[in-house]
């Protein structure tokens, strides 16, 4: 089996792959588990820019196994992708199969491609910026995979980029299927006994075990000249007990923090303040940033 359609009662498509990861360390069945639920979120991710790509609506998808063989990780799997129900998504999984058709391109062959890639995005968002063996790896598969789907390198980034709007978290899922438990792997990775779809063992290193995202790499603006009331002042906590609203930016009232070197008895409370500020943003599950935290940098005299 490699590609298998079904209209009822939910519509699907499954596309069996192989998973090869020639890994030095002792497979345990922890080990294991843990690979297999960060490529499951991979997997999902890549069902957003499968959408993009395709201009299609895929719900959702499930990761099904085959078999197991055990020494390296070597998995029979299958990628289950859904499309919710009704007339309206069995027209959507039809739409799909006539593109792919219009491209040359089967399901398989695409998803083999899209997942790869995924992996090589997120090891390209870790890459250093002197360039490196790893990193031309990594360019080269970009524009091979353009060659097929008749797009460029730049354009092919751009599709990763523009569809998993929440990359850290898939860097996370990438370094949890890598280095499950957070202990270092090293090995290649190959799916469906492809040499196109390897991704050598200088590129896995550059995926660090237990990633997790640092504070500092939370999205954050500069605004110059805002409007800001300070509703709570706490002159002993320059760091804390502070909250202000910028309409502009948020109803909600906000956490406040003052800048080195801004002191607090210069900072008027309960009335609009003209100020430079940077907001520190969230980035919710589905990639959408929220405001969370004002930091107060200079406050403007009239």
């Amino acid at each position: 089996m490699q590609t298998t359609v079904s209209t009822a009662p939910l519509p699907y498509i499954d596309t069996e792959h192989f998973f090869f990861y020639d890994t030095r360390n002792v497979i345990t069945a922890g080990a294991l588990a843990e690979s297999l639920l960060g490529l499951e979120a991979i997997v999902k991710k890549s069902v957003l820019v499968i959408n993009r790509l395709c201009e299609t609506n895929i719900k959702d998808s499930e990761v099904l196994i085959n078999a197991i063989e055990f020494g390296s990780y070597k998995e029979n799997i299958v990628f289950r992708f859904l499309f919710g129900k009704g007339k309206a998504a069995e027209k959507k999984l039809d739409d799909l199969r006539v593109k792919l058709g219009l491209h040359n391109m089967d399901l398989k062959k695409l998803v083999g491609w899209i997942i790869a890639g995924s992996i090589l995005y997120a090891a390209y968002k870790f890459a250093p910026s002197t360039p490196t063996p790893a990193t031309i790896h990594i360019e080269n598969s970009f524009n091979n995979m353009g060659q097929e789907l008749g797009m460029t390198k730049e354009q092919v980034i751009d599709l990763f980029e523009t569809a998993i709007r929440n990359p850290e978290d898939l860097k996370k899922q990438v370094s949890r299927m890598a280095h499950p438990g957070g202990v270092e792997h090293t090995g290649t990775m190959t799916f469906d006994h492809s040499e196109s779809l390897s991704i050598p063992a200088d590129v896995v290193n550059m995926i660090p075990p237990g990633y997790k995202k640092e504070d500092a790499e939370e999205p954050f603006k500069d605004f110059e000249h805002v409007q800001i009331v300070i509703r709570a002042i706490d002159l002993d906590r320059p760091a804390n007990g502070w909250a202000g609203i910028i309409t502009e930016i948020s109803d909600r009232r906000l956490p406040v923090v003052l800048a080195d070197g801004l002191e607090p008895g210069t900072v008027p409370a309960g009335k609009n303040i003209d100020a430079d500020v940077t907001v520190l943003y969230k980035v919710g599950k589905n990639g959408n940033k929220e405001p969370k935290k004002i930091m107060l940098r200079k406050v403007h005299s009239k």
